[in-house]
């Protein structure tokens, strides 16, 4: 009877990812800033203002109703953000944006009409 060896199965090692936007997120926690959100709701654009003690790297996420991802974008470590998010070519509906960053995150109801 032949007996079959295989090679052992190498597991990649696990990292602790604390320095990505998305830990804020997956652990759960609010995130301590100041946001502005306009207009909301919008037919186009959507304006977004964040202000935070400390710099640090975010991500913006934006989902459909059925949550699927309709918009993320990465943003440079900084304590003052001004971005625009393009909703123009988007259904009139309600999204959910998400803003995420290793200290936390925060989420908002956003209308587009």
């Amino acid at each position: 009877m032949e007996e079959n060896c295989n090679p052992p199965i190498m597991l990649p090692e696990l990292y602790k990812y604390a320095g990505n936007p998305l830990v804020g997120l997956l652990a759960g926690l609010e995130l301590d800033a100041q946001v502005t959100l306009s207009p909301n709701p919008t037919p186009d654009f959507l304006n977004v203002h964040l202000e935070v003690a400390e710099p640090a790297e975010f991500v913006l996420m934006l989902h459909d109703a059925q949550g699927r991802l309709m918009i993320q974008k990465n943003l440079d470590p900084a304590t003052i953000i001004n971005t625009q998010l393009d909703l123009g070519p988007f259904p009139a509906g309600t999204y959910t944006l998400s803003i995420s960053s290793e200290k936390g995150h925060l989420t908002w109801t956003v209308s587009k009409i």
